[in-house]
Parts: structure tokens; C-alpha cells; sequence
């Protein structure tokens, strides 16, 4: 659930049980409980790479990365995520 998913990703990569990363990442790639900035530092964080391209293919407007540069957890974001969403930008220019 929305309230459990960073617990139980925690556990899951503590314990090394992929199967339960696997579902946790379906679960935030299928959920609009969790804002895509969130979503994107998690990606990073527990290496969720479907979780990644997700997040990139649902930025469809300049808007869209704006509104994401906004958000606390794009500071936590990696330099080279960062370059990444620069070139997502390039491309929607």
C-alpha cells in the first residue's frame, strides 16, 4: 500500500528478496498515490529500472519537468539523473 511501500522495499533489499522488489516496483509504477518525484528517488535509490523508464516516459511536457524540479526530492536526486532529465527536456524542446 502507499503507506507500506518504502518499509517493505527497505526489508526486500535488506534480505535480497528480488521477487518482492519486483512487486513493490509494480506496484509504484501502477499507483497515482505517490508523486512521480518520489517515485524517481526511489527508482534510484533501490535500482528499479522499469520504476526509471517509467518515470521518464510519463514526462510528456516541459511542464512536467518543471513541475518536478520543484519538489524537495529533486534535490536528493543524483547528478547524473539529473543529466538524464536534461536530455528529456532536449527532446521535448
Amino acid at each position: 500500500s502507499a503507506t507500506t511501500y518504502k518499509t517493505i522495499l527497505d526489508l526486500a533489499e535488506r534480505f535480497k528478496v528480488q521477487f518482492v522488489l519486483d512487486k513493490v516496483e509494480q506496484f509504484l509504477i501502477n499507483t497515482n498515490q505517490v508523486k512521480p518525484a518520489k517515485k524517481m528517488l526511489l527508482a534510484e535509490q533501490y535500482r528499479l529500472e522499469s520504476l526509471t523508464k517509467h518515470c521518464f516516459n510519463s514526462f510528456k511536457t516541459l511542464q512536467a519537468v518543471k513541475e518536478l524540479e520543484k519538489k524537495t526530492a529533486f534535490t536528493k536526486l543524483s547528478m547524473s539523473l539529473k543529466a538524464a532529465l536534461l536530455a528529456k527536456v532536449l527532446e521535448l524542446i
